[in-house]
């Protein structure tokens, strides 16, 4: 039993630290992409990433069983895809926004703009009706976004653009995780991750597809410039999903969570000892401000 127990500690613990790695390592890969490379081109980043993701998984599945018990057989098409659509969607605009606002947008600034993350989630749980208000989170929502607002004071070279577009990226994957919620509950469905993604991957790289022709297309020189930046993130990007179904299912939601404000302060500091990104001592207030509500409503969550 003792044996069985430390094993299974190893198991998350591997499996926490991996996603911590992979997660920083790709939000530093994206900004270099992004910004220091000048490859405007956030739709494309972002479909390249899901069409080598459809193409992993659809790989895997041939000499795996990872869907030999894929509940999602059953499902009525109609149902599928009505379930899984809109979520595709929102995943797929949730990633566009978020890397377009690496062109104008510090590292350190978009990490304390996402504290935020708890409150979006919140909120549109709440219009859902997958939660209940109770004043004791509102106290804890207005504490993180009292925090984030002094965090993002005095920042002067970033576009209210591109501070759109990080606040759009956070609302639209709010709405995604909540809608994931919803539908697994009612279903109560218990999917494998690479089950998943395998399902998800093909609906967002069609709709990226779309999005990438409509709005933006590199030139080839463009493309052939970070080509090997551009595998080294769809590689990181398809480690880091399965790492992340993975830190959920062996432990919880919640540990991700807290594992994600970690992987913030982390990345904070990085970017100030890289890009040499200027905070001050009331942007450090404002989201330590933020932190201490978003443990204390973590901590009110898990009860």
């Amino acid at each position: 039993m003792a044996e069985s127990s430390f094993l299974q500690l190893a198991s998350s613990s591997c499996w926490i630290i991996s996603w911590l790695a992979l997660s920083m390592s790709l939000v530093m890969l994206n900004k270099l992409i992004m910004s220091d490379l000048n490859f405007n081109y956030p739709a494309f980043l972002a479909t390249s990433h899901l069409v080598f993701n459809t193409l992993c998984t659809q790989l895997l599945a041939l000499p795996t069983s990872f869907l030999k018990n894929d509940p999602w057989t059953n499902v009525d098409r109609a149902a599928f895809y009505k379930a899984l659509v809109p979520i595709a969607v929102l995943m797929n605009f949730s990633i566009i926004c978020g890397n377009a606002a690496y062109v104008h947008l510090s590292v350190a600034l978009i990490q304390m703009l996402k504290a935020l993350s708890p409150v979006a989630v919140y909120v549109i749980s709440c219009l859902l009706g997958l939660t209940e208000v109770t004043g004791r989170k509102c106290i804890d929502v207005c504490v993180i976004s009292g925090g984030v607002m002094l965090s993002s004071l005095g920042w002067t070279e970033e576009t209210s653009m591109s501070i759109i577009l990080q606040l759009s990226a956070i609302i639209a994957d709010a709405v995604r995780l909540a809608m994931t919620q919803k539908v697994l509950s009612s279903c109560e469905l218990n999917v494998e991750p690479l089950a998943l993604l395998h399902h998800l991957a093909p609906i967002c790289s069609l709709t990226g597809l779309v999005l990438t022709i409509g709005l933006e297309t590199p030139t080839i020189p463009e493309v052939l410039g970070i080509w090997h930046f551009g595998i080294g993130s769809c590689i990181l990007s398809f480690c880091l999903n399965i790492a992340g179904f993975s830190v959920v299912k062996k432990t919880s939601s919640l540990t991700l969570s807290i594992c994600g404000i970690l992987k913030d302060l982390i990345l904070i500091g990085l970017s100030i000892a890289i890009w040499h990104d200027a905070v001050t001592a009331l942007q450090l207030i404002g989201y330590g401000l933020a932190l201490v509500g978003i443990l204390h409503y973590r901590h009110h969550t898990e009860q």
